[in-house]
């Protein structure tokens, strides 16, 4: 569950990470299966600029968000 979590998530901060482990008492077996999805092209690790981006993009139509233009409702 965690790693489906963290999937759709397209990652998580690496302090979320820990304390989802934490919480769901993963062993160290289970973290490096999880961590190992790495190898199959999931992004299992975000940068927390990587998420302000998304959240304060998503609802911002892309062509407000390349030219600047305010967006209208």
């Amino acid at each position: 569950m965690i790693a489906l979590y963290i999937m759709h998530r397209d990652g998580v901060p690496d302090e979320d990470r820990r304390r989802l482990y934490q919480h769901a008492r993963l062993g160290m077996v289970e973290q490096d299966a999880v961590n190992a999805l790495v190898h199959l092209g999931v992004r299992v690790s975000r940068v927390g600029d990587d998420v302000l981006y998304f959240f304060c993009s998503r609802n911002i139509p892309p062509r407000a968000r390349l030219t600047g233009t305010p967006r209208r409702n």
